[in-house]
């Protein structure tokens, strides 16, 4: 059976590929398992050891809120602590999830055995916090009302003090309330540490002053005291039963606390060794998981090592059997070929194949190849005289179009030269008459304006003459009240003159009388005196009211004529107005036929400017037309010279 070139390949490159198929799908699987495995394993340990870290930091947490709790009892810190009793709950259930996985329980086996026994220590111990919360909480009014009392006593002890004022005569009163409010402060100040240290031992102090305060109020009950001083011990004794009361509650709540105190803080150690304790469980099953993961690994690459080395020897194997059936062969092909090309081109030699291969079917090819060529030659040669002969005759046509090319080329030229000019003549009269057309347009609107504008003066002069009609209207009045004054004076002027007479009448009576008559005599003097004054004022008035009624008079007649010259300004202005209709009419019209020439001239200027643009165009083509012909020219005699270079080179070959 003959093997091809390509089989024999194939099978070569498929042996080697195969067996580093095969190797490297091992590796792959074998790594990926591993590290699954790994990944799987440390992460459930991982996740494991940083849940039971938060278990311990809330906790320890927790502890911190307790012992602020039991300083200040506030309802924010004993939310916090139920809050973190419910993390601490949850966190136990997400570990005991990890520790129960498969892997974990094979790679981790303590920490599965030993969790159980954990996390019911844990609970109990949370029971315990909640416990001790719970009492802490209920025993917080009782301390209120503690604190109340006591300083309900030394008010009343301040209340004591002022009813007898520092009086000598009471001076064992008031050093007995001064050790009421000594021993009370003390009382207090132990009761305080007790709640904060939980030292139960320190109620010996408050037994041993008790006795010593009942003998102190005893004492004050006994004196004949003012009633503020009596009401003041009444108060204290009651205070300090009810203060009693609640330090026997305090003591009895407290001594709860304090026991379930302990159990806590046992608890408190056994969690925190227990969290050291699985986080060394934890790193052993990591570094566990780590080593199975190595010695798979190990297992691994003794597999792909024995792979390598089977995969090395079939390639070797393959290269030689390559090297004798193939590239032997295809050397010897090579030099035929090499042979054939490096002589002086003879197309008549052939080459021979030794194997009924690719390389068999190629040398018979190689020899249809070299006979064709061999006939192509031969028509080349022929072709080449033919090209020759052609490109002689084609040389001339070129030649002569281009002439003719070159003669139109200039005439083009001198005609878009002439549009050219002819456009730019068009533009200049395009941008004169837009100037002109411009200046009518302003010229119009300055002619409306002052149309408007003596529409404007028409009215004020109308107004104008309508004030000075009033104004008119105003002075004849006012010389009509002047006639009316004059005659009043002359009434003013008559009475005067009467009095005139009067006290002229009285001073005669008086000088009769004689020495009786003398003040009557002054008086009428001084109204003669009165009189004369009043008629001289009356004829200054007279005089007045005299050149008033004149210039009224005269400016009467002076508002008449400007209502004339009024009127006649407004037949002016109407006469203006007109004329000004016809101006704007006029101005119009020259704008409008300013405008249509002006459109005219666009549209010439766009006709030439089009007609110099197809110019272009037509004078762009005669010189591409006439590049082309140059173009073709040299392209003819470069394959001129190519047809001669084709007619010696097949003359190389022997055909």
């Amino acid at each position: 059976m003959n093997i091809t070139i390509a089989q024999k390949i194939f099978i070569s490159i498929a042996a080697i590929l195969l067996f580093s198929f095969i190797n490297g799908v091992y590796a792959v699987y074998t790594v990926t398992k591993s590290a699954n495995a790994a990944d799987i394993v440390a992460t459930d340990l991982a996740n494991a050891n940083t849940v039971m870290s938060r278990i311990n930091f809330n906790n320890m947490y927790l502890q911190y809120t307790i012992l602020g709790y039991t300083m200040s009892a506030t309802q924010e810190r004993y939310d916090t602590i139920n809050k973190l009793i419910g993390e601490l709950k949850e966190d136990l259930d997400i570990y005991e999830k990890y520790v129960k996985k498969p892997r974990t329980k094979e790679h981790s086996p303590r920490t599965v055995a030993e969790f159980a026994a954990y996390k019911q220590d844990m609970l109990e111990y949370l029971s315990i916090v909640e416990n001790n919360t719970t009492l802490i909480k209920n025993v917080k009014p009782v301390e209120d009302s503690f604190h109340k009392n006591t300083d309900k006593m030394v008010e009343e002890v301040q209340n004591g003090l002022k009813a007898v004022n520092n009086n000598e005569e009471y001076i064992n009163a008031i050093s007995a309330l001064n050790n009421i409010n000594t021993i009370t402060l003390g009382v207090k100040s132990n009761i305080t540490e007790i709640i904060l240290t939980r030292n139960l031992s320190l109620m010996k102090n408050i037994t041993s002053v008790d006795d010593d305060l009942k003998r102190n109020l005893a004492y004050l009950q006994t004196l004949d005291s003012p009633r503020a001083l009596v009401n003041a011990v009444d108060n204290i004794e009651k205070s300090f039963s009810d203060a009693n009361k609640n330090i026997g509650e305090i003591i009895k709540e407290y001594t709860k606390i304090v026991d379930v105190e302990k159990q806590r803080l046992e608890y408190v150690k056994i969690a925190r060794e227990d969290c050291t304790k699985f986080g060394g469980y934890v790193t052993n099953g990591v570094e566990r998981a780590a080593t199975n993961v190595s010695d798979t690994l190990h297992q691994a690459n003794i597999v792909m090592i024995i792979f390598f080395i089977i995969m090395v020897a079939v390639a070797v194997f393959g290269i030689i059997y390559l090297q004798m059936s193939v590239i032997r062969e295809l050397r010897k092909f090579i030099k035929s070929v090499g042979d054939l090309t490096s002589g002086e081109g003879d197309l008549t030699v052939r080459i021979q194949a030794a194997y009924k291969d690719e390389l068999h079917e190629l040398a018979e090819n190689f020899n249809k190849f070299i006979a064709n060529v061999q006939q192509i030659v031969q028509e080349v040669k022929e072709a080449a005289d033919d090209v020759a002969s052609g490109n002689n005759q084609l040389a001339a046509t070129m030649e002569e179009l281009a002439t003719t090319f070159n003669s139109q080329t200039e005439q083009i030229s001198s005609i878009v030269n002439d549009m050219q000019t002819i456009s730019q003549s068009s533009q200049d009269s395009s941008k004169n008459l837009s100037e002109v057309l411009d200046i009518m347009h302003e010229s119009s609107e300055q002619t409306n304006h002052g149309q408007e504008q003596l529409g404007v003066v028409k009215s004020s002069i109308m107004e104008i003459h309508e004030k000075a009609d009033n104004l008119s209207k105003t002075i004849d009045e006012l010389a009509e009240s002047s006639k009316q004054i004059g005659e009043i004076l002359v009434v003013i002027n008559d009475i005067a003159n009467q009095t005139n007479l009067l006290a002229l009448n009285a001073a005669i009576e008086a000088a009769r009388a004689g020495d009786a008559g003398r003040g009557f005599a002054v008086v009428a003097d001084e109204v003669r005196k009165l009189a004369e004054r009043t008629t001289k004022a009356t004829s200054e008035i007279e005089t007045i009211i005299t050149t008033l009624q004149q210039e009224s008079e005269k400016a009467s007649k002076e508002m008449r004529a400007s209502g004339e010259a009024v009127v006649r300004g407004v037949e002016v202005i109407e006469d203006t107005s007109k004329s000004f209709e016809h101006v704007v009419t006029g101005v119009d019209k020259a704008v409008n036929n300013t405008s249509s020439a002006v459109m005219g001239v666009s549209e010439q200027n766009c006709l030439i400017q089009d007609i110099d643009d197809k110019t272009q165009v037509v004078a762009s083509g005669v010189e591409e037309s006439n590049s082309a012909v140059s173009e073709v020219a040299l392209t003819v005699s470069h394959l001129q010279e190519r047809a001669e270079q084709l007619k010696n080179i097949v003359k190389q070959f022997k055909s």
